[in-house]
C-alpha cells in the first residue's frame, strides 16, 4: 500500500484497480478522505479526475449515493453552521480543485445555505474565496505537472507490467498556454464587407396600423456619433 502511494506522489500513472478500490471503499460507508487515504490516493487526484472523466464521476456520484447510514454521518441536509463544519468546508474546498458543489454535497449542506452564510457574513465569504482560490492552485499545479513532466504510464506484455513510458499532456499545455498567453488564444473579428469596418446602423420600422394593404416602411440609416 505504501509503494502504490509513492508512486502516485511521483507522478506515476495510478492504476485503474486503485479507482475501483477508492469506489468499493467509499461504497462501504467510508468518507471521501478515508477512501482515498486507504486506497493511496489523495483527494486533489480523485476530485481532479471525477472532474475529467464523466464516467467516472457518474460511478463516484452512485458509490456515494449508496453508502449505508451509520451513526454520525448526515442523512439530510443542514443550514446549521459550526466551527467545526467551516473547518470541513474550507478543508475540502483547498483539496478538491474549489469545487463547491462537491465539498456542499459531502458535508450534507445545501448551496443556498452556503451562500447565505457568504451573505451574511463578509469576512466567511472571504474565507471560502480564498480556499477555493487554494484548491484551483492545487489543481493548476496538477496540470503543470502533467503538462510538463507527465505520467508514468506502465507498458504491459503478455498482461503484466513489464516496465513504465512517461507521457506528456499536450491538451494540458495547450490550456495553460491559452491561460497564460493571449497570443495563443482564439481570436474572432467581426467587420464589414471585404474587410471593412463595421458601419453602425439602425433599423426603423413604421407600422401602418392596419389601415393599409402596403407592407411597413422600413427605413435604414446610420447612427449618429456621439450614441451608444
Amino acid at each position: 500500500m505504501g509503494s502504490r502511494k509513492q508512486l502516485s506522489n511521483n507522478g506515476r500513472r495510478i492504476p485503474d484497480e486503485k479507482f475501483d478500490e477508492f469506489l468499493s471503499i467509499l461504497r462501504a460507508g467510508a468518507t471521501v478522505d478515508d477512501a482515498a487515504d486507504e486506497a493511496g490516493i489523495s483527494t486533489t487526484i480523485i476530485y481532479l479526475r471525477k472532474k475529467l472523466k464523466e464516467g467516472f464521476k457518474a460511478r463516484f456520484d452512485k458509490a456515494l449515493a449508496a453508502r449505508p447510514p451509520r451513526k454520525g454521518r448526515r442523512t439530510h441536509r443542514t443550514s446549521k453552521r459550526t466551527k467545526k463544519l467551516e473547518a470541513k468546508l474550507f478543508e475540502l474546498l483547498s483539496n478538491n480543485g474549489g469545487i463547491v458543489t462537491d465539498a456542499c454535497q459531502d458535508l450534507g449542506i445545501s448551496r443556498v445555505a452556503l451562500y447565505n452564510w457568504k451573505k451574511a457574513d463578509e469576512k466567511f465569504a472571504v474565507r471560502v474565496a480564498m480556499a477555493v482560490d487554494r484548491g484551483v492552485d492545487r489543481l493548476e499545479d496538477e496540470a503543470k505537472s502533467r503538462a510538463l513532466d507527465g505520467n508514468e504510464e506502465p507498458v504491459y506484455y503478455q498482461g503484466k507490467v513489464c516496465g513504465y513510458i512517461r507521457k506528456k499532456s499536450d491538451t494540458l499545455m495547450i490550456f495553460l498556454l491559452k491561460a497564460h498567453r493571449s497570443k495563443y488564444r482564439e481570436r474572432q473579428e467581426i467587420s464589414g464587407p471585404d474587410g471593412a469596418p463595421l458601419q453602425p446602423f439602425v433599423h426603423i420600422v413604421m407600422p401602418d396600423n392596419g389601415r393599409s394593404d402596403k407592407p411597413p416602411i422600413t427605413k435604414v440609416q446610420p447612427r449618429r456619433k456621439g450614441r451608444e
